[in-house]
């Protein structure tokens, strides 16, 4: 188990994808250091299923938003509220170990958000965390556009939602930077010195969240939270 807690950025806004980001905040919520080992409500006490122990939760998980509350995209949405403000003192980049940048129809209007990507240029500028701790940045489906238009993709193979592959591409030509736009589920890279995380679309959030428990909390957490959430996670081969 890490020596503190790995602090969270997941970063929302208005038109977001639903399971974009709250499959990885369900992954990133339950993922403890093994083993998986208090049963309470709710359950009754006579039941032998375990929850995560909180005392042994991996993540510290923040939503940030620039309003105060924020709608899903697609059908009649859904509203829901951030737990701060990105732009405040308690949303400073300097605070967090990872951030994770959903997609969705909102992220057209993301891209052209200066002083968000001027926020993820300054997480990625930061390097390593106080204790050395290398960050790490994350994105799901379409949440990829935003890294591109910050200038964080260059040089590095990236995956989106398989309708906005060419966008991808043309989004980091425009940041004056050139990727490898490719059809896999998850892909890792690094930029900055901070390992750059890019997946697929929509469900495929739930696999790269579960590649970076992996990666900061090993294989044994990662397999647990997939077990406890009943997926049926087929780990590729890992770099790091």
């Amino acid at each position: 188990m890490p020596d503190r807690k790995i602090k969270v950025a997941l970063i929302v806004f208005n038109n977001v994808e639903l399971l974009d980001f709250a499959g990885p905040l369900e992954i990133l919520s339950i993922a403890a250091d093994p083993p998986f080992s208090t049963t309470h409500p709710p359950f009754p006490p006579s039941s032998t299923t375990t929850t995560p122990d909180p005392s042994r939760l991996i993540f510290d998980i923040t939503l940030l938003s620039e309003t105060p509350t924020f709608t899903t995209s697609n059908g009649r949405g859904t509203t829901m509220h951030r737990d701060a403000d990105i732009f405040s003192p308690a949303g400073a980049p300097s605070h967090y170990d990872v951030v994770l940048v959903p997609g969705g129809s909102g992220s057209r209007a993301e891209m052209r958000n200066l002083p968000l990507l001027e926020w993820l240029q300054e997480f990625a500028a930061s390097g390593a965390t106080g204790d050395g701790r290398r960050k790490m940045l994350m994105s799901v489906c379409t949440g990829s556009l935003i890294l591109a238009a910050a200038g964080l993709l260059d040089g590095v193979r990236a995956a989106t939602h398989h309708a906005a592959r060419a966008l991808l591409a043309e989004a980091v030509e425009g940041a004056y930077g050139r990727a490898e736009v490719v059809a896999e589920r998850v892909v890792w890279g690094a930029v900055k010195g901070v390992d750059v995380v890019t997946c697929g679309g929509v469900s495929s959030g739930i696999d790269a969240a579960l590649e970076v428990v992996r990666v900061l909390a090993g294989e044994a957490c990662a397999r647990g939270t997939a077990e406890w959430i009943e997926y049926e996670w087929k780990a590729p081969e890992m770099v790091g």
